[in-house]
């Protein structure tokens, strides 16, 4: 479709240095930069699943998820882990961001015409960088920081005097309202802080930390009248706000398109991409880090002092043991993902073009988690899940365009063509 066209149906954001952020997901970097668009991710975790609402809701009960397109190929975005570990994880983290030319949001009948029933919830169409005719350029980019917990200063939680004196007065309301006296069956005790004077424990601080992340790319683009090239590679890396948290990638791409003959083109679009993820239970798991961490008595601890850890659940400590969780537990997912796109385009006579294309999106997930004996959800000895999946969706294009100028305001288009899934 002709954007002039549809205009209210198509918003585009053109990538460039000035609005390129530290990402995870390309779909975070349209946040707050096209209307009618709603984006969020599932928690503040590394890779955490992203959620994308299209000028609103379409389905109470089915998805409302988009179509997503990376130049020109229909990809799968599953959950990037197969272990329910709390929370769904993001597959197009997998993808380097610094690849990114442009992305456009197809809404309403824009995209139901070109995608059909797959596009109800509109289309997330994503267009990676090409070689331009001129000189060869060769870009190199590197940058680093640091993320923290947002206002963490801002949390006020009671100190050990308060927390037991109104813990106490509830204990005795409760008792007073049922009748209850000591000895009797409901009757409620007060509570008290065992370790006297000393200092009430930051159970945040003990599960946060100051990350840091580096990111480094290099490209070589240009071309000719004939032939033009874009070649890249990456590395990123990048610790949570949490403990243990951090994901490392590693991108390569290949974009080459060479004129055979006047009438012939050919061309190969390909990325190659690995996402190493440590993660961390997720806020509908028991084990959530955040969760456990806040609602703590500001009196409990979390080490014995023998050095073993105190038990959650019981008189000693009252949820699970955050601490214990992130040093017992081994989690992680290795996402490998192969986006690639091979085609030629002959025109036949002038104005009509007829273009093949094979396309392929290969994605092998696995996903590991391993508590130690002496982890909360340990059984006895430990406990090891591990699960993998590979997914490869190929299609073939075939589609043939006719375009004609008749007088200066009269233009004819036509296309017909198929995709074989």
């Amino acid at each position: 479709q002709r954007r002039s066209l549809v205009t209210s149906a198509i918003s585009k954001v053109q990538m460039n240095e000035s609005n390129m952020r530290q990402v995870a997901s390309p779909t975070q970097l349209l946040s707050g930069r096209v209307a009618g668009v709603t984006t969020s991710t599932g928690s503040g975790n590394l890779g955490s699943g992203e959620r994308m609402v299209i000028r609103g809701s379409s389905s109470l009960s089915a998805g409302n998820e988009p179509l997503y397109v990376i130049d020109g190929i229909p990809i799968t975005n599953t959950n990037a882990n197969l272990v329910d570990f709390g929370e769904d994880m993001s597959s197009l983290a997998t993808l380097n961001i610094s690849d990114i030319e442009s992305i456009e949001v197809l809404k309403d009948a824009a995209s139901a015409a070109i995608y059909g029933s797959r596009a109800n919830n509109g289309v997330i169409v994503i267009t990676t960088k090409s070689g331009k005719e001129g000189k060869s350029e060769v870009h190199l980019n590197f940058n680093t920081g640091v993320t923290r917990f947002a206002n963490v200063g801002k949390i006020k939680m009671a100190d050990s005097g308060l927390y037991v004196r109104d813990f106490n007065e509830g204990v005795d309301n409760y008792n007073r309202q049922y009748g209850y006296k000591p000895g009797d069956s409901g009757f409620k005790k007060h509570i008290q802080n065992p370790f006297g004077t000393l200092p009430d424990t930051d159970w945040m601080d003990l599960i946060l930390q100051t990350g840091t992340f580096y990111n480094g790319d290099v490209s070589f683009s240009g071309g000719n009248a004939k032939t033009k090239y874009y070649l890249s590679g990456s590395y990123n890396y990048q610790e949570g706000v949490i403990k243990t948290n951090d994901i490392s990638k590693v991108n390569l791409k290949s974009n080459i398109n060479h004129e055979m003959f006047k009438w012939l083109k050919v061309g190969a679009n390909i990325s190659g991409n690995y996402l190493h993820n440590n993660r961390i239970p997720g806020a509908n798991l028991g084990s959530t880090i955040i969760g456990r961490a806040v609602q703590q008595r500001p009196f409990d601890r979390p080490y014995k002092p023998n050095g073993g850890y105190y038990t959650g659940g019981t008189d000693e400590l009252l949820l699970h043991n955050a601490v214990q969780i992130l040093s017992e537990e081994t989690s992680y997912t290795d996402n490998y993902r192969f986006i690639g796109s091979f085609w030629a385009e002959a025109q036949i006579i002038k104005g009509l073009t007829v273009r093949a294309s094979y396309n392929n999106d290969s994605a092998y997930t696995y996903d590991y988690i391993y508590y130690n004996q002496n982890h909360p959800y340990a059984a006895d000895k430990g406990r090891i899940l591990d699960r993998n999946r590979f997914v490869m969706t190929n299609t073939i294009d075939l589609y043939a365009n006719y375009n004609r100028k008749i007088g200066e305001d009269f233009e004819l288009g036509a296309m017909v063509g198929h995709s074989f899934l």
